[in-house]
């Protein structure tokens, strides 16, 4: 989320962003769509008793097993545009019976492989 220079009102903005993320907003949606990825936001949540020991348990061994907890590509549109990014075309590909999985695979590598060198 950004608050562009067009914002006409950025400070409103700013606080309800803040409170999404890092105050009530975190403490309300706790770990219902997994761990809160801000410190106050999680500190939130916990303080409202709404992160389930499960969720946490888990959110905390992945991110223990990960050389590099957040991918700054994940979000790539090239990658997950639901018209023509190469998640969904190969996940289609797949349910469809138009790949077997040796081909899903090298799509992927070569989709994801381009991203990654285009952002170098």
């Amino acid at each position: 989320m950004a608050i562009t220079k067009s914002c006409q009102h950025p400070v409103e903005a700013a606080a309800l962003i803040d409170f999404l993320w890092n105050g009530e907003g975190a403490a309300i949606m706790g770990s219902e769509c997994g761990i809160p990825a801000s410190t106050a936001g999680l500190a939130s949540a916990q303080a409202a008793d709404a992160v389930k020991p499960l969720v946490l348990e888990a959110n905390t061994k992945v991110l223990a097993f990960v050389d590099m907890p957040l991918d700054p590509y994940y979000e790539s549109s090239k990658l997950k545009d639901t018209t023509d990014g190469i998640y969904t075309d190969v996940f289609d590909g797949l349910s469809y019976d138009e790949y077997d999985p040796q081909e899903a695979a090298e799509i992927l590598l070569d989709g994801v492989s381009g991203v990654l060198s285009a952002n170098a």
